[in-house]
């Protein structure tokens, strides 16, 4: 009996251990499988990317032809869109940083007719004055400046006297001289300059401390209150943009006025077109929409 018993055991232990190789077999194979399915799906998936990718590049390049060819065309008719349309109207341009250059900007007001009898440019040194400068200031003008803060308010004072009053004071003078700002001015007559616009170019490529608020935003106040028809302009490739701030002050704003579109851009508003001109986020279009007759205030000599 006992040997029954052990024989029945043995052969539901050996059914066990077949059904359990088996099963795991069948496992195996299984996971072998989805293996497979997985390495294909992925394949696909690499080739519809791939194909995607092929896509997109060609896109690329094709709208980098077009776009050369565009800016071919733009480069090629400015000249004849911008000639003589500021014939006779004076433009001052005031820098508010040495960074960038803006010598397209005097080149396009020149093909355009625009005399431009006054440029002034803001240098690093006003933003980094230190306290022995101060007082050497204070002790010869007899003043109380304290601060970087309160040297920026001192020179927007003295330009907008100087654009107002047409007269070069000893304090505009030692500016100069000392190199917080630099001129070009018409010295053998003064008096005769006349300003019918003025262009603030600004932009930073560091973020000091409430600049713009301190210098730009303070200065175009100060012109606007003097009745001066100011617009602001920067380069496209600035880091720090003052856009933002000059549309709160409502004045009219270019972005990318080292483009040949935002050049364009800036003798519309010149002739009077109102608005936020170029390619950033701050911008409300790319380029005034408008003919010549349809701007408003167009100038007249």
């Amino acid at each position: 009996m006992r040997y029954y018993i052990v024989s029945i055991a043995s052969i539901f232990l050996s059914l066990a251990i077949g059904i359990f190789i088996g099963f795991n077999m069948n496992g195996n194979d299984i996971y072998v499988t989805q293996q497979q399915e997985l390495i294909n799906s992925l394949e696909r998936r690499f080739d519809n990317f791939k194909a995607e990718n092929d896509a997109l590049e060609n896109k690329i390049q094709n709208l980098s032809h077009l776009n050369e060819k565009q800016n071919i065309l733009i480069e090629n008719i400015v000249e004849d869109v911008v000639y003589k349309k500021l014939q006779g109207m004076n433009v001052a341009i005031i820098e508010t940083t040495d960074n960038y250059f803006y010598v397209d900007l005097k080149d396009i007001l020149a093909s355009s007719g625009a005399n431009i009898p006054v440029t002034i440019q803001y240098l690093n040194k006003a933003f980094r004055i230190n306290g022995e400068e101060l007082r050497e200031i204070n002790e010869l003008f007899r003043l109380n400046l304290q601060t970087t803060e309160d040297m920026i308010y001192f020179i927007n004072n003295e330009i907008t006297n100087f654009l107002l009053k047409k007269e070069i004071t000893a304090v505009f003078q030692y500016l100069i001289t000392k190199e917080y700002i630099h001129c070009n001015l018409p010295y053998e007559n003064l008096e005769g300059i006349g300003i019918d616009r003025i262009i603030v170019a600004g932009g930073s490529n560091e973020n000091l401390n409430n600049k713009i608020e301190k210098l730009e935003v303070n200065l175009i106040k100060r012109l606007d209150n003097l009745n001066f028809k100011v617009i602001g302009v920067e380069r496209l490739d600035v880091e720090n943009s003052f856009i933002a701030n000059l549309k709160k002050i409502k004045i009219p704003t270019i972005d990318n006025v080292n483009t040949r579109i935002g050049q364009v851009s800036l003798i519309y508003v010149l002739l009077g077109a109102e608005g936020h001109y170029g390619e950033k986020a701050t911008a409300d279009s790319l380029i005034p929409f408008y003919s010549m007759q349809q701007v408003r205030g167009e100038f007249v000599e």
